[in-house]
């Protein structure tokens, strides 16, 4: 079970630099694990974000987002080294969007099948 909390704040500019810049309004939202399991690392997130967090449920939505974060890291991870996404050289703009959707779509297969494999290892 997890303990939410959130809160709107207001995030200044440093000494010096307030003729440049100005006070941002950001949201906190708190992600504690209440009574993890034995011998597991607790989750305690603090996440800060610029996106309204007005209500229980937007909170929510945000830390869903951040759960998600690992695989997004993965799936750039394996666009940019397994699928050498960023040695594409085109001529055109059109060029790369198209090799870029297509190399995102093995990078895509690619970590599926790696999961497939450690959910189900006797399929493989």
């Amino acid at each position: 079970m997890l303990a939410v909390k959130f809160l709107q704040a207001t995030l200044w500019p440093t000494l010096g630099k307030a003729k440049m810049m100005v006070e941002k309004p950001v949201y906190v939202v708190q992600a504690k694990e209440i009574d993890p399991p034995e011998r597991a690392e607790a989750v305690d997130w603090l996440l800060l974000t610029t996106l309204p967090v007005t209500s229980f449920e937007d909170a929510v939505e945000k830390i869903n987002w951040y759960s998600r974060r690992w695989r997004i890291e993965r799936f750039h991870y394996v666009l940019k080294s397994g699928c050498g996404i960023e040695e594409l050289q085109f001529q055109t703009l059109d060029r790369l969007k198209k090799a870029i959707a297509l190399y995102s779509l093995v990078a895509w297969r690619i970590l599926w099948l790696n999961y497939q494999a450690r959910e189900t290892p006797e399929a493989s």
